[in-house]
């Protein structure tokens, strides 16, 4: 039965990686973090740890051919995404699946070698999926080193082998994220002449990073999906090593918006982030009416803002989906993060972080919804023991207040600014500080445990662009300083 679902069905074709960095347990997690459904069809076992491939087996075709076929007679495919296949012969298996599913996107990862160097794949894998599946794909995404082996150019630079390639495809991404380089540097290159060249920072570490297989234009594709290993890099682990813990941050947060800046904190060792306290619903109207909302959460960005928060409570969906994303545009170019308030489908769908209230859904569900990679926060107003149950139930950070009286926030709980110094001794987790901050509340806060703190009035009441830039660099300066 073909059911109806809200999330697009994203038929994977690749191998097991019983260490889960990658393979498709990588993809699983990153189609959920992209708001689709992923439908996992093994073509391959593999004998790998974190670091590289011993041994590989391909499966027997009338199994794979079985497995995908009771996908596609029950499940409505949106596209299709390859990785590790391993052998010819399997090369062949999707090409028979692909014909029972015209028009659908296929995105073909070629998987030829192991992270640490091991092959999974005979040495002709690499030329039937040049010759056979490139045709037929809507791109390939290979790594360079990848590249050179499929355009049989063992010494070949990126643009020598789109050359060789792009005969046989239509869309070719030759990532650069095996290199050694300061910057990543990833090129998408395509058939009538069109190349596009995406340029960001390498993050420490390795990390699995698939294409994009939803329908939208590949340039748009690719800066929403660079971004992604930054924005999910706060709750990613290198197996076999201890946790990656980025720094915390402080908040500030707007009418629909939280925004957030990252400054060294001697007393956290891992990043977080904040809750938006309540709209004042005529301020907001005012910005959305006069025009300014994009470009003071824009002046705030550009004044050191790392995060920001989006809170909307209306039923308008497709309104909401309209203004995150237009927030999310933003966010991406100034290499900031977007976090949610109390809507965990749109920030599935997004692919970023989200902030529970104690009334707004269950965190647990929350965290299994968005995976181990998402950003969670949760309000424990003046409670060390909601404090330490969001904590049980993954939460990211937790979030206190408010602590000074709060137009946004009239009947929240008051809270005893002695609680921070309390919640610091007691939790490892970033503590955000809500209700009333301003420039001359803030340091006090700060100097008490809070690692984080909210702001909308004292930020974005504001006569202009400018004026809202220069607040924002004064709450940035207060974490600046030792």
């Amino acid at each position: 039965m073909k059911n109806p679902t809200s999330r697009p069905v994203v038929l994977c074709l690749s191998g097991h990686d019983p260490s889960g960095g990658a393979g498709l347990q990588a993809d699983i997690e990153a189609l959920l973090a992209q708001g689709c459904h992923a439908a996992p069809t093994v073509t391959a076992l593999t004998v790998q740890d974190s670091v590289n491939v011993s041994d590989f087996r391909v499966l027997d075709r009338q199994w794979v051919l079985a497995q995908a076929n009771a996908v596609i007679a029950d499940l409505p495919i949106a596209a299709v995404k390859l990785g590790m296949l391993g052998s010819v012969e399997m090369v062949e298996t999707v090409l028979e699946i692909m014909r029972k599913l015209p028009g659908v996107p296929l995105v073909c990862d070629p998987v030829l070698r192991a992270g640490g160097g091991g092959a999974l794949g005979k040495d002709d894998v690499g030329y039937a999926m040049r010759e056979r599946l490139f045709p037929v794909a809507t791109i390939a995404t290979p790594n360079l080193p990848e590249a050179r082996i499929l355009a049989e150019l063992p010494e070949g630079s990126a643009d020598e082998c789109a050359e060789r390639l792009l005969p046989h495809i239509d869309h070719l991404l030759i990532t650069g994220g095996h290199g050694d380089e300061s910057e990543v540097h990833n090129r998408l290159y395509c058939r009538d002449g069109a190349r596009h060249d995406f340029t960001c920072a390498r993050l420490p570490g390795s990390y699995h990073a698939p294409a994009a297989p939803w329908p939208v234009p590949l340039p748009v594709a690719w800066r929403w999906a660079k971004h992604w290993p930054a924005r999910s890099n706060p709750h990613s682990i290198t197996p076999g090593a201890p946790c990656v813990t980025p720094k915390p941050q402080a908040t500030a947060s707007t009418s629909r918006a939280a925004c957030r800046w990252t400054w060294p904190d001697r007393r956290v060792a891992h990043e977080g982030n904040h809750p938006a306290p309540r709209p004042l619903r005529d301020h907001r109207q005012q910005l959305l009416a006069e025009g300014r909302l994009l470009p003071y959460v824009e002046a705030a960005l550009k004044g050191g803002a790392r995060l920001l928060q989006y809170r909307d409570k209306s039923g308008d969906d497709a309104r909401r989906l309209r203004e995150a994303d237009a927030l999310l545009e933003l966010c991406a170019h100034h290499g900031a993060q977007l976090i949610i308030n109390d809507d965990a489908e749109l920030a599935a769908r997004l692919g970023v972080g989200l902030h529970l209230g104690q009334e707004d859904g269950s965190l647990s569900a929350a965290r299994a919804l968005l995976g181990r990679q998402a950003i969670i926060g949760a309000t424990c107003h003046a409670q060390l023991a909601l404090a330490e149950q969001a904590i049980a139930e993954g939460a990211s950070y937790i979030a206190f207040g408010r602590f000074y009286n709060s137009n946004t926030k009239p009947g929240a709980p008051a809270a005893d600014i002695e609680l921070l110094q309390q919640a610091r001794a007691r939790f490892s987790q970033p503590i955000a500080a809500i209700g009333g901050i301003t420039l001359e509340t803030a340091p006090r806060l700060i100097a008490q445990g809070a690692s984080l703190i909210a702001v909308i009035h004292a930020l974005f009441a504001a006569d202009s662009a400018a004026e809202v830039q220069r607040r924002a660099e004064a709450f940035a300066q207060l974490f600046a300083t030792p």
